[in-house]
């Protein structure tokens, strides 16, 4: 086999449950925090009635549904463009999500 051949090439395996598993922590602390300072600010601005907690959870729902959505769609488009390729003499390594970073490993004979 010529060394600028591919000998393997190989993609990982996107599994969506465990990205929405791995953001959890953080959707639940941004959801708290969001409803909290964007319904306090907007309440305080008066964008919102006083004494009205429609805002917080308003707030928090949004983020709540619009995190996971961004975290899972990144994370899918991601792995969607990496691939791993095995030459004879080296490893190359493309991976990105607005933009590919290729990597290339010489591997010692």
């Amino acid at each position: 086999m010529t060394p600028g051949a591919v000998k393997l090439s190989v993609k990982p395996v996107f599994i969506g449950w465990i990205t929405l598993l791995m953001q959890l922590p953080l959707q639940l602390f941004f959801t708290v925090w969001a409803g909290g300072f964007f319904g306090g600010m907007g309440t305080a601005a008066g964008l919102f009635p006083k004494n009205s907690w429609v805002p917080f959870y308003a707030i928090g729902a949004m983020v709540f549904i619009a995190m996971p959505l961004v975290a899972y769609v990144g994370k899918k488009l991601n792995y969607s463009r990496t691939e791993y390729r095995f030459y004879a003499d080296r490893l190359e390594f493309d991976e990105g999500f607005f933009s590919i970073n290729k990597k290339i490993s010489n591997i010692a004979t």
